[in-house]
């Protein structure tokens, strides 16, 4: 990776051999793609199960739009689903579908495995984080987790 100045001057990581933002998504996309087999054992040991408390903390803390069963609830850069399942659980049976998007195709299928047998509906869409098409003020949650402009 190497830091580069964007059009805007912020600063930002870019994969080595990325010649434009095009490019450094593609790169990006294939590591998730690459490490999604081992993704969610790497979160849990790395974090020393941190995440897992993340997850179930940050959708209780929600709890009261994810009870409404009007609500639109959106997860960007889903990966693989684990924040997806936290938010499930706190939708009433019959709610509109949390929609769980990802660029990582891998990321997404391994996600798709967790949500068989959940209470809750859960709407998979691939798509980049910096391409979403609905307008953010049309959904009544939206965590961004691990997401930034140009990689996701």
């Amino acid at each position: 990776m190497t830091t580069v100045v964007n059009k805007a001057g912020s600063k930002g990581a870019t994969p080595e051999g990325a010649q434009d933002e095009q490019s450094a998504a593609a790169a990006v996309q294939a590591m998730f793609n690459t490490i999604a087999p081992r993704y969610d054992l790497l979160n849990h040991v790395l974090s020393a199960n941190i995440d897992r408390l993340w997850w179930s903390t940050t959708a209780r803390r929600f709890r009261e739009v994810l009870r409404r069963p009007e609500a639109a609830v959106l997860d960007i850069c889903c990966g693989t689903g684990d924040m997806t399942m936290a938010l499930l659980k706190w939708r009433p049976v019959g709610a509109r579908p949390v929609i769980a998007a990802d660029f990582a195709r891998e990321m997404l299928s391994r996600g798709a495995r967790k949500f068989t047998g959940a209470s809750a509906s859960c709407c998979l869409r691939i798509c980049s984080g910096s391409k979403i098409p609905p307008a953010r003020s049309a959904f009544g949650l939206f965590p961004a987790h691990s997401a930034s402009a140009t990689s996701r």
